[in-house]
């Protein structure tokens, strides 16, 4: 339900079928990407996709945010005082912005 949106407004209006760019929709392995529900969808409107048995498992040249930035943010949210959700929320803001 997540994806639906984008897949049906915003590709199409990112990538017309008549561009000359063609793209393939990657996921990682989380359950609801290898749901048969999400294969049956993917295929019956002809979207794009890496099929899961191609997939690089942990890999960071296909996962940046797993493996460079979360590790980054992680840094330096642990180099502030945090006393509340709202004082996290607002060093987390705060870290990506440097």
């Amino acid at each position: 339900n997540i994806l639906k949106p984008f897949l049906r407004r915003d590709l199409p209006r990112l990538f017309p079928e008549n561009g000359r760019v063609k793209w393939f929709l990657h996921q990682d392995s989380a359950p609801s990407h290898t749901a048969k529900q999400t294969i049956e969808y993917l295929n019956k409107y002809k979207i794009n996709y890496v099929t899961p048995d191609k997939w690089l498992p942990c890999s960071p040249d296909v996962a940046p945010m797993d493996y460079a930035i979360w590790g980054y943010l992680k840094q330096r949210l642990n180099k502030t005082e945090t006393k509340n959700l709202d004082e996290l929320k607002k060093n987390f803001y705060m870290s990506g912005e440097r």
